[in-house]
């Protein structure tokens, strides 16, 4: 109406506009010379929202009884404003509403347009809006409302994410309960009050899709919060001006104008009091350090009630040292009594294979459903992408519309190697902030310890001073590596393919110039090939030899003419040829290797193992080994610290097995024909776990009283009469099993074993 026209509607185009929404209004919007109505009735039909404004004066304006008529027919989202009258004076009709239309009916409008103006009326009068009387704080108020609905309707504060999402449903409602926001069938519930400030930090995998679960989560909630802001991709070294940067972005963000500081210092105190009343949302991108958060949200107390903190994390338990300012942690359970505030934990998973499956063909093909000879390959695609969105998106919208041999190829390909440049990067990104000890941990267990118990290469990486309980603690936060059941190193199949292409990197056409070697073709042609004088910088190599016409007298080392001892790989650490059943001997100087530290020879045929001084060795696993005899040469192995020869031919062992001062762990599990340990067995004062599993012995030596370490002792099945005196008072004892001994008779005196679980 005209009594509003050059004030409040004035003031509300500038509010929305400068809000960056575009806004029409007729005064401003109609050229010279052009039609009015028609201009008006053609800006309708292409608008997404129409606010029709009602005063006590509008219905005498037919121009604006038509606009509101044509915004019905039109079926926009109408959101009406109620400026000086109720809806019911505007739907029945009433007061100046009512003059209004007997005036045009007397100016001869027809009764059948009228008729259609009331009826627009009363359908625009039933729909939601705003009332001026219902704000205490009176037009301002009402404008900024108006605005931020708006904005949010039309989705002017939303951040880009892909329209092809799958599988985000069930992670935004965990997300949801931990931000503690009311959230059913997939919207939020709308006008609750937030209480309390929660902080949850989202880890996982790199490429699982952490920020775009961020980012969603974000479109969802922002407009409950009066400050918002979105700081993307925060990783990278923490120096002041970065600091002051990233400082300034979130302030402008937060309050909608640029704001310049000139040091850190005055950043953090800044935020801290303009913000403290206030209800806001912050969600950091890729946060690799608390440093990064502490100059940017140090303390959730810099913020009002009801303010949410979400920190896209590169490692699991950063905000856990939100502890230092005492507040509630549910994961550490912190408690402060004088603030509702909750620090959570959240860890996106890999997606379900179904998931995958449909996000891969929604990229790679247009044909619903795929075509039997892809489906196939299409599967085998996504379980070698192992349930990460970012490579499966990367690589179904390569193979879209290619022929059956690119996805061959590109099968091939994610089991070799990073699928492209860019999927490498995001991957390699955590890599790059381990510590070198950490990083070469990593690389063993990519290379070599992939579903292996993670005790046997820790006496490696002990012995290597690489710190093995901080740098896998370092691992597990930035979700590299993970310890299943059983203690078992696991790593998601394309980390590993990234691990060995570092490797590979180190020198692509030369093997023998890398640090490890796990390919059978590699390690053949190191050993047949590389020329004398040549050093090899090989620390650790493993492989299965499944090609003994390549080796002369089938025995492994022999059929290597130019390599003429193996003491020349003197940077060997580790030495693996498990199950090469037709290895019969070791080299002679095998024993001289001084950096050796692990030696596995399970299942070969070898007979013996050469003198030496094994200076380092550490594990030697002689598994299923039936041809294999220990001689007394055993014993010159001190730094031994781990010894299994499960399911060999011994007999007995030799007295100087006991020289083996440092042995923390003895297996001999399945040896049938073993029936006595030598008495002096006692001397092996550093054990901790002795196991004679299914072995054919009978009794144990008195001196096994010496093992005061001793934590477990299994000998089920074992042909053992009575029970052991010597391990009646072993007070480190946690775990012993006799079940099975058929044997076994008299008492079981445990009084002493106060150790026992």
């Amino acid at each position: 109406g005209g009594d509003v026209r050059k004030s409040f509607i004035q003031f509300l185009y500038e509010g929305l506009a400068d809000s960056g929404i575009y806004t029409f209004i007729d005064y401003n919007g109609i050229e010279i010379g052009e039609g009015i109505m028609d201009k008006i009735f053609q800006v309708i039909q292409h608008s997404e929202i129409c606010i029709p404004i009602f005063s006590k004066d509008f219905a005498s304006s037919k121009i604006c009884l038509k606009e509101v008529e044509k915004m019905v027919e039109c079926h926009r989202t109408i959101m009406p404003i109620f400026y000086d009258v109720s809806p019911s004076v505007v739907g029945k009709e009433e007061e100046n509403y009512q003059q209004s239309f007997c005036t045009h009916a007397a100016k001869g409008v027809e009764s059948a347009t009228i008729n259609n103006w009331k009826k627009a009326l009363q359908i625009v009068s039933r729909m939601r809006g705003w009332e001026l009387a219902k704000f205490n704080h009176g037009e301002h108020e009402l404008i900024n409302e108006v605005v931020s609905t708006v904005r949010r309707l039309l989705r002017k504060d939303d951040l880009c994410v892909t329209a092809d999402l799958v599988g985000m449903d069930h992670p935004v409602q965990e997300l949801m309960k931990k931000l503690d926001v009311s959230y059913e069938n997939g919207e939020v519930i709308e006008g609750q009050t937030l209480t309390g400030i929660r902080v949850v930090e989202i880890s996982g995998l790199p490429g699982i899709g952490k920020s775009t679960l961020a980012k969603v989560v974000y479109n969802k909630i922002h407009h409950l919060f009066e400050c918002k802001k979105f700081l993307q991709d925060i990783h990278g070294e923490v120096e002041q001006r970065r600091v002051v940067s990233l400082q300034e972005d979130l302030i402008s963000g937060l309050q909608k104008k640029t704001y310049t500081l000139k040091s850190p210092a005055e950043g953090t105190e800044f935020i801290k009091y303009r913000f403290r009343d206030l209800r806001v949302l912050i969600i950091l991108d890729n946060v690799s350090d608390f440093k990064q958060i502490n100059s940017l949200a140090g303390d959730p107390r810099w913020f009002g009630q009801g303010s949410r903190i979400i920190v896209v994390s590169m490692r699991s338990n950063l905000v856990d040292k939100y502890s230092q300012v005492r507040v509630t942690s549910r994961s550490s359970s912190i408690v402060n009594s004088c603030d509702d505030i909750l620090i959570e934990n959240y860890e996106l998973k890999q997606m379900c294979n179904d998931h995958a499956f449909e996000l891969f063909c929604r990229h790679a093909s247009s044909e619903k459903p795929l075509q039997e000879e892809f489906s196939s390959l299409a599967w085998d695609i996504i379980l070698a992408a192992g349930g990460i969105p970012l490579v499966i998106e990367v690589v179904g919208s390569f193979l879209h519309g290619k022929t059956i041999e690119f996805w061959k190829e590109a099968l091939g390909r994610l089991k070799r190697e990073p699928y492209d440049e860019e999927v490498k990067r995001i991957l390699k990104r955590r890599y790059d902030d381990l510590d070198k000890y950490a990083q070469e941990i990593f690389l063993d267990i990519t290379c070599f310890f992939v579903g292996k118990d993670k005790t046997i290469p820790s006496y490696m990486w002990e012995a290597c001073k690489y710190d093995p309980y901080r740098g896998i603690d370092e691992l597990h936060n930035m979700s590299l590596v993970k310890t299943r059941e059983n203690n078992e190193l696991w790593v998601h199949n394309q980390l590993e393919v990234l691990g060995r292409e570092i490797v590979k990197e180190e020198n692509p056409s030369e093997p023998f110039k890398r640090s490890r070697l796990w390919d059978q073709e590699d390690i053949e042609l190191l050993l047949k090939e590389r020329k004398d004088g040549q050093d090899a910088a090989v620390e650790a190599l493993s492989a299965t030899f499944d090609k003994p016409h390549l080796f002369l007298e089938r025995r492994f080392f022999h059929g290597f003419s130019k390599l003429r001892s193996i003491s020349k790989l003197r940077n060997l650490v580790s030495l693996d040829i498990k199950f090469c059943s037709f290895v019969q001997e070791l080299p002679k100087d095998i024993g001289s290797l001084e950096a050796l530290t692990e030696l596995y020879i399970d299942g070969t045929s070898i007979r013996e193992f050469p003198e030496g001084s094994y200076g380092k060795l550490e594990i030697l696993s002689a598994c299923n080994c039936k041809s294999l005899s220990l001689s007394n040469s055993i014993g010159n192995l001190k730094s031994l610290l781990y010894l299994a020869l499960d399911n060999t031919e011994l007999r007995e062992l030799p007295d100087s097995i006991c020289l083996l001062e440092n042995l923390r762990t003895l297996s001999l599990r399945n040896c049938r024909r073993l029936w006595k340990l030598p008495d002096s067995i006692g001397d092996l004062k550093e054990l901790r776990v002795m196991d004679l599993s299914d072995a054919l012995v009978n009794e144990l030596p008195l001196s096994v009283q010496d093992w005061r370490k001793l934590k477990v002792l299994k000998m089920p099945h074992t042909f053992i009469r009575e029970f052991p005196e010597g391990t009646k008072n072993l007070e480190r004892l946690e775990e012993i099993d006799f079940s099975g001994c058929q044997s076994l008779t008299g008492e079981c005196d445990i009084t002493g074993l106060s150790s026992l679980r």
